[in-house]
């Protein structure tokens, strides 16, 4: 149930990240936690979220990364410097 409730709360934070999206902040809190659980973050083909060890992760976690898939290949494409380089 603590999974379905999460999926069903309205997001009301977001965090703008420099030259780039603005993403709600739970998918911002999920990549972080990820993260430092040591699961290692990577776009595989097609933009695809690619996650590893996936056999670590717990069923919160993989209804989580299915919620916020999108915005974590976002967090993971996410380059704050780009717009300079390309000037």
């Amino acid at each position: 149930k603590p999974a379905l409730v999460a999926l069903l709360t309205t997001v009301t934070g977001f965090v703008p990240l420099k030259n780039g999206p603005t993403l709600p902040l739970p998918a911002v809190l999920l990549a972080l936690d990820l993260e430092r659980r040591g699961f290692r973050l990577s776009l595989a083909a097609c933009d695809q979220v690619a996650i590893a060890p996936m056999k670590a992760l717990t069923d919160v976690d993989l209804i989580a990364i299915g919620r916020w898939r999108l915005h974590l290949a976002a967090i993971i494409a996410y380059d704050a410097d780009a717009s300079e380089r390309t000037q």
